[in-house]
């Protein structure tokens, strides 16, 4: 196992333990919160690295990797601030042991979709080195998260082209 499994690693339990103690119905939430922040980012990344374009002076090869970045965040906060409410309501429930089991496993789930996105943004700036990926047993199938949960949405909604037809032009997933 090399380091970077066990960044992997830690980060997935750290999630997982989050999750146990979040339970089944804000995790749900969380993670449905971060896939459409994925999604939106991925769909509009370019778009919005155009409107940013005159405000920035980056080479223009950066451009997609910040807009995918403003997306993201704003997104994110987005779905946060909603959680909170949410969450006020949530509270009036009382959580058993199966819900947060169920936490834990969307805990899972959440923690290998951020960190496949973040995989995938780092690796327009050669991060991690080939050498790391070689030696480790889970950046390829964490990896394949994100694309596989874009796809997911993209069947879903009505004009929206797979992770390779659309996203990949401009934002590609390593090998």
């Amino acid at each position: 196992m090399s380091l970077l499994d066990g960044i992997i690693l830690i980060i997935l339990l750290v999630f997982a333990w989050k999750g146990f103690r979040n339970g089944l119905v804000k995790e749900v939430f969380r993670i449905a919160g971060l896939v459409l922040a994925g999604f939106v980012s991925f769909q509009y990344a370019d778009l919005v690295s155009q409107l940013l374009k005159p405000f920035l002076g980056v080479p223009d090869e950066f451009l997609p990797y910040i807009g995918f970045a403003f997306l993201f965040i704003f997104a994110l906060l987005a779905v946060h601030i909603a959680i909170f409410f949410i969450d006020s309501l949530i509270q009036l429930l009382l959580l058993s042991i199966p819900n947060k089991l169920l936490g834990s496993f969307f805990g899972l789930l959440k923690s290998s979709l951020f960190i496949s996105i973040l995989l995938i943004f780092f690796s327009g700036f050669g991060f991690p080195d080939n050498g790391i990926k070689q030696n480790s047993l889970l950046y390829k199938p964490i990896l394949k998260v994100a694309p596989a949960s874009y796809d997911i949405v993209a069947r879903v909604l009505p004009g929206v082209k797979p992770y390779k037809d659309s996203v990949e032009r401009y934002i590609s997933v390593p090998d």
